[in-house]
């Protein structure tokens, strides 16, 4: 796990404790319950489940409901060790009864999750707090091949959550919130990456990293990079709503223009293959190369001259954009659409 990974795992940790109520029990499994969903049921509101890293596989360990009870579900070690194995057989999640925002789902990856809507995670007529989790290779029938998102009663957050290899046919190969507006509640979407997932392939609207239907989230400092998005956005797609989308970096999708139905002010378009145009109100933006570490290895990192970095002389806010800081030297060449298909390096 890298570093600043640690470091956000530990302050959610500290914050989870912090917020806690004294009458809270803490429910280990399998010390104390020999699966997830055991630990659940024996939950009640506001108590912690606590989950000691392994690869947690079978039918207990998976389709995890909460039942209408606000709790706590962690890992004990955090994502890169807490593994949710869904074996591409059902969601790792499915919380639909109402649940809010007190409900937290943090450090866990979760993989080869399989659904209607929602591959790896479901929250329907219910909201969450999702943090420091990993989605990979989770496969929609329909919307959100990562995680679906809809008709949340309250607000909730998706925040330092990491999206790769996901797919979803139609909506949403990271995420597809729906249905939030009015009185729903849409999410928050921050510090989050979204790589390499793919929608739209079935022809419907796109969205590789996010599609948003009459759902208008807030996205701030994510980076979203190399994601298709079918005939539409291979970033961020907002379908009958206008989300608004802060400090982002939306760059180099394999399929789809960058963004469509989305006010972006503060962020960086740049490089993807069906244009960077905004459909959306445009505020402050910039259109220049992001100058990541290393696209071919995922390294989303910023390159020491990034004008990413809020002390970068073309950065006229003074502010991060996107969801990583430097993390190696200059790059090599600078960037051309040929040079991005290469998947230049910098040196580290």
């Amino acid at each position: 796990m890298k570093q600043r990974e640690l470091v956000v795992l530990a302050a959610a940790l500290a914050l989870v404790v912090m917020n806690v109520p004294s009458s809270a029990t803490t429910i280990r499994v399998p010390l104390d319950q020999p699966t997830i969903q055991a630990g659940i049921d024996a939950a009640n509101e506001g108590d912690i489940v606590l989950v000691a890293a392994d690869t947690y596989t079978g039918v207990d360990n998976r389709n995890l409901d909460f039942g209408g009870t606000n709790m706590t579900v962690m890992s004990e070690a955090g994502p890169d060790e807490t593994i949710i194995d869904c074996e591409g057989l059902d969601v790792a999640f499915h919380l639909h009864s109402n649940e809010d925002s007190t409900s937290v789902i943090l450090g866990f990856t979760i993989t080869n999750g399989s659904g209607d809507n929602g591959g790896g995670m479901r929250i329907f007529c219910a909201a969450a707090t999702i943090e420091d989790c990993i989605f990979s290779n989770n496969t929609a029938v329909w919307n959100g091949g990562g995680l679906y998102y809809g008709y949340a009663p309250t607000a909730g957050v998706i925040r330092n959550c990491v999206f790769y290899g996901n797919s979803a046919p139609c909506r949403g190969g990271g995420i597809s919130c729906s249905h939030c507006d009015g009185e729903n509640v849409p999410p928050i979407i921050t510090g989050c990456v979204f790589y390499d997932n793919d929608a739209g392939s079935g022809g419907d609207l796109g969205g590789g990293a996010v599609f948003c239907n009459s759902s208008s989230p807030v996205i701030s400092g994510c980076t979203i990079a190399g994601n298709a998005g079918g005939p539409g956005a291979g970033g961020i797609h907002g379908h009958w709503c206008y989300s608004v989308v802060t400090r982002t970096i939306i760059a180099f999708s394999t399929e789809g223009v960058g963004i469509v139905g989305a006010d972006a002010d503060h962020c960086v378009i740049f490089g993807n293959a069906g244009g960077d145009r905004l459909s959306g109100m445009t505020l402050e933006n910039l259109y220049i190369d992001p100058l990541f570490c290393d696209m071919a290895a995922w390294d989303l990192t910023l390159c020491s001259d990034s004008p990413c970095l809020p002390e970068a002389l073309e950065n006229p806010w003074g502010e991060l954009v996107g969801a990583y800081e430097s993390g190696c030297g200059s790059p090599v060449e600078a960037s051309s659409w040929g040079s991005i298909k290469a998947m230049y390096r910098c040196p580290q």
